[in-house]
């Protein structure tokens, strides 16, 4: 029994020094200096070290800004804007083509005609209309599950 109350002080000063120790960061006032090396300089000479920011691109590139003649929706990271035609316009031929934009590999519906977009996140589909005003349905779905739906009107007066 002597034995183990001999040997509990040895256990807890080996615990402690198994203890990681966790270095406190400074205050949120407090600015900190990294040095870094440039040719010519050693790091103590050097002055504090900048941060540049790297633009994402591909999937994770900011959303375009629409025109102020385009048609944009959204819906969490999935979004979709017509560049053509605009809600409303008069055409006279018979056939349009519906020219838009979406993140790569969404699936454009319109009126249950389907296409996917390219890799430059561009999409176009011929529409054959009738006389009269014409409801275009858009539908834009990504391989998650999320939809934007965006209707328009095309009057085609031949």
């Amino acid at each position: 029994m002597k034995n183990i109350f001999l040997l509990l002080p040895v256990f807890l000063i080996m615990l402690a020094a198994c203890t990681p120790v966790i270095a406190p960061h400074p205050p949120a006032s407090q600015s900190v200096d990294i040095p870094t090396s440039t040719t010519g300089q050693d790091a103590t000479q050097a002055g504090p070290m900048s941060v540049n920011t790297i633009q994402p691109s591909g999937e994770d590139a900011p959303v375009p800004i629409p025109a102020d003649d385009e048609v944009m929706v959204s819906s969490g990271e999935l979004w979709l804007i017509i560049l053509t035609p605009q809600d409303g316009d008069t055409v006279d031929t018979p056939i349009i083509i519906v020219k838009g934009q979406a993140p790569a590999e969404t699936v454009i519906s319109i009126n249950d005609q389907l296409t996917i977009t390219s890799a430059d996140k561009t999409f176009e589909l011929e529409i054959s209309l009738e006389a009269g005003i014409n409801l275009l349905e858009i539908v834009a779905s990504d391989l998650y599950g999320n939809e934007v739906y965006l209707p328009l009107t095309v009057d085609y007066e031949p």
